[in-house]
């Protein structure tokens, strides 16, 4: 038997559950480190343009030790497989004065049909 959800249903579970895993680490926020939540705005080169929800832009770079997880099948993913339009949570640090991602999770804009 071969039981599948809709695809708009399976990206909103996966969005809400991404937010809701993520929302306890918002508790422990320091001022080294921090949340950035919204939808990727434009990906160049080593940084990553999120647009959040009061509708700024925060730029985060990333470099060879960001981790990143699609968070649609919470597999491993790579800079590459992010897209503009898709949800997006970036755990930050800063290193030398520069917001860097530390991991990056992600829903499809496309709901895992790429």
């Amino acid at each position: 038997m071969n039981f599948r959800l809709p695809n708009r249903v399976t990206k909103c579970i996966a969005a809400t559950l991404l937010l809701v895993c993520l929302g306890e680490l918002a508790v422990a926020q320091t001022p080294n480190r921090k949340l950035v939540l919204g939808s990727v705005y434009r990906v160049v080169r080593n940084l990553i343009e999120v647009k959040q929800e009061a509708g700024d832009l925060a730029i985060i770079k990333v470099d060879a030790t960001t981790k990143y997880v699609d968070s649609t099948t919470l597999a491993p993913a790579k800079l590459k497989d992010i897209a503009v339009g898709d949800q997006i949570v970036i755990k930050v640090i800063v290193k030398n004065g520069v917001d860097t991602a530390e991991e990056v999770k992600f829903v499809s804009a496309l709901g895992g049909r790429r």
